[in-house]
């Protein structure tokens, strides 16, 4: 069978979306500004400020008389909640399972709160692997994680990755011998080192482009492929 890799956040889920609408109802309570929410916006870093490190941040900005431990906990709760596919994408994954692909979802990030993410998008009884760097132990763009995901979906390491990020998701799908499609979601490709093999404006688009019926009932993006 083939496989269908993809990334989580970002990707199949628009988090910068989620963000907006937690950030708008976590400062709801407060005197904010304009200026204040923009820069909430840039501590966050996409999520990849450790969480301590950001509502300690947060606290100090806004004077809120909060504990840090507890606000990440209770954002480790709330935020993968408000997790929801991007339009399109289940009914792509869906008609990829139908014409016989394996699914599978790989992403980095705290192993607990990736899992709520992945419940929360329903896309658990979905795929047919989830790979969290958290809990594996093993990160993108590292082989192995690619390596484990295929493994627990039953099929060789031979497919796509679909992802937002150049380096984890493109440069490491590239180096695991997977083919890619980048999401770019309005951004320009800036590396001149390697590039994907597609790119897509959004997820939906991205599944479109590798899963695309034949008379033969194969997807045209893997007959040929290798």
């Amino acid at each position: 069978m083939p496989l269908l890799l993809l990334d989580l956040d970002d990707t199949i889920v628009d988090r910068g979306r989620v963000f907006g609408q937690w950030i708008a109802d976590f400062t709801r309570p407060y005197d904010v500004t304009a200026q204040d929410l923009a820069w909430i916006g840039a501590l966050d870093g996409g999520g990849l400020t450790p969480r301590e490190e950001f509502f300690a941040g947060v606290v100090e900005r806004l004077g809120i008389s909060a504990e840090v431990p507890d606000l990440v906990d209770e954002w480790g709760h709330d935020f993968p909640a408000r997790y929801r596919c991007d339009p399109g994408v289940r009914e792509g994954l869906l008609d990829a399972r139908a014409q016989g692909w394996s699914l599978g979802l790989v992403t980095n990030g705290d192993a607990t709160v990736q899992a709520r993410k992945v419940t929360a998008t329903g896309l658990a009884e979905l795929v047919d692997a989830v790979c969290i760097s958290g809990a594996v132990g093993v990160h993108k763009p590292e082989r192995r994680i690619f390596e484990l995901a295929a493994e627990r979906a039953g099929v060789p390491l031979d497919g796509w990755m679909i992802g937002d990020n150049p380096a984890a998701d493109i440069g490491g799908g590239r180096r695991a011998g997977l083919q890619t499609v980048w999401l770019s979601r309005g951004r320009a490709w800036d590396r001149d080192d390697f590039a994907p093999d597609q790119e897509a404006p959004d997820p939906a688009s991205a599944i479109r482009q590798v899963v695309r019926p034949t008379s033969r009932g194969w997807p045209s993006a893997w007959c040929g492929s290798r």
